[in-house]
Formats: C-alpha cells, structure tokens, sequence
C-alpha cells in the first residue's frame, strides 16, 4: 500500500466517524488495532474497543466532528500523521480518566489533536492519539484533570 491508499484510508476511517457509520470505521483498523490515548491507562487493543471509546465520546458530543487540518506520511505509506480539530457541543455525560462523570455543560468546544497511525496490509495497525486535555477540560468549564503519568 503506497501513501496515496494510506491516505485516503485515513479520510475513510475520519468520514466514517463523522457520519457515525461504525461499521465501515472498523473496517478501516485490523482487527488486532492497538491504540494508546492520552487518557487511558492501559492500550485499547481491537477494533471493538476503540469503536466502543469512540461512541463514548459521541455520546458526550452528538455533534462531534473530526476536522483535518494537516495529513501527511512517510513515502512507502507505513505511517500517516493526521493533525485535527475535534469540535462539539457537550451534551451528555463525559467521563474523566480520573472516573469523575461530567454532566452535560452545553458548552461548545474545539480540541487540538495528533494522530499517528501504522498501516500494513490496507489497514490500521496502531494508532497513537495525543489531544490536547487541557484545552479540553478549560473549555468545558472544569479545573485541570491531567492523566497522571
């Protein structure tokens, strides 16, 4: 698979989030995915646990969206970074990585992230997600709940 292929997996698997279509986003992970995110403490490993992560933030933001801002990759098309926004409106429960649950603020939000992503045999293998939790939490209102290292 070339960069060309890798990238437009990328914008597959961002279309599918964005149009809630879980079935085709987990088609575009193997099924062995593993991804680490900024607040969980241990790997998410499958496609179903990511998918179940991800619906969790959907349910705390209905109108979620995933904006790119930059994508990019390696020549042979093995790793892809994507630089995104994620914008919403909190309009359900949010739990914290410290388990505090968060009602709905109602509060619009627009969160800074970087995606990095392996891809072999046509789809993602690893996905490492940074995003930026201070500006997260600062916008919904709340004090600072940073992920202990």
């Amino acid at each position: 698979m070339g960069l060309k292929e890798s990238l437009q997996l990328i914008e597959d698997e961002m279309s599918a989030l964005n149009s809630r279509d879980w079935a085709r986003y987990e088609r575009c992970f193997a099924s062995s995915v593993v991804t680490l995110e900024p607040d969980e403490k241990d790997p998410i490993l499958g496609q179903k646990l990511l998918t179940d992560r991800v619906t969790k933030y959907v349910s705390a933001f209905p109108d979620l969206r995933l904006a790119k801002e930059r994508l990019f990759g390696t020549a042979d098309g093995e790793w892809v970074v994507l630089n995104s926004t994620f914008n919403g409106t909190h309009r359900g429960s949010l739990t914290l990585p410290d388990g505090t649950v968060v009602a709905p603020t109602g509060r619009k939000i627009s969160v800074h992230g970087c995606s990095v992503f392996r891809i072999q045999g046509g789809k993602i293998r690893e996905f490492i997600g940074y995003y930026d939790q201070v500006e997260m939490f600062s916008q919904l209102g709340l004090q600072t709940h940073v992920t202990p290292a």
